[in-house]
C-alpha cells in the first residue's frame, strides 16, 4: 500500500482507483510524501540536519529556494523531536 501510495509501484495492478482522504490520488502525492523503506539506510557519515537536506534537495522542487528548504527541515525536525540531536551524526 504505502509502494502505491508513494508511486514507488504501479496501480495499473489494481482493480480499484487509489484513493487519497476520500478524493482520487493526486499525480503528484509523492512530492509531498514520502517514507524510507527498512533496507533504506541513512548516511551515518552525515548530522540527521544533513540527512534531511539530502532528502529535500532530492524531493523539492529545484524552484523553492535554500531559505524555504531550510525552514521545512527546521519545522520537520522540530515536530519530530529531533532539535537536540539535529546536528548529531
Amino acid at each position: 500500500l504505502l509502494d502505491i501510495l508513494a508511486a514507488r509501484k504501479e496501480p495499473r495492478v489494481l482493480y480499484e482507483n487509489v484513493w487519497v482522504h476520500e478524493v482520487p490520488h493526486p499525480d503528484n502525492f509523492q512530492c509531498n510524501s514520502g517514507y524510507v523503506v527498512q533496507d533504506d539506510v541513512v548516511m551515518s557519515t552525515l548530522t540527521v540536519r544533513e540527512n534531511m537536506w539530502f532528502s529535500a534537495s532530492l524531493r523539492l522542487p529545484t524552484t523553492m529556494s535554500k531559505k524555504r528548504k531550510n525552514k521545512r527541515i527546521k519545522k520537520v525536525i522540530e515536530k519530530l523531536g529531533l532539535c537536540e540531536v539535529a546536528d548529531s551524526k
